[in-house]
């Protein structure tokens, strides 16, 4: 899948945040900039393993039951994460 942006989004209130998820599983190099993730059932932004050279800038991702922002590849892997907005995430490599 070619290289995409997903910017200006809301997610809220869901058992998990789907459509990030599936648009991050798919792709490569996709940006994410200014969406917000807000009190979702599991993960407000989850990067799946082997699924890397995405960017994610200025998003806020708060309440989610286990994390905020999670990537599950071993030290974000070629992942950048800047200037977010969030409580919990599951490695220092998040910012």
């Amino acid at each position: 899948m070619e290289s995409q942006a997903v910017a200006g989004q809301a997610i809220s209130g869901s058992l998990s945040s789907p459509r990030l998820r599936s648009t991050l599983h798919q792709a490569n190099a996709t940006a994410l900039q200014g969406n917000n993730a807000l009190h979702n059932g599991t993960h407000g932004i989850e990067v799946s393993s082997g699924s890397n050279s995405h960017t994610f800038v200025a998003n806020i991702a708060a309440g989610n039951v286990v994390f905020d922002l999670k990537d599950d590849n071993p030290n974000c892997a070629n992942n950048v994460w800047q200037n977010n907005f969030f409580g919990t995430s599951n490695q220092a490599c998040i910012n």
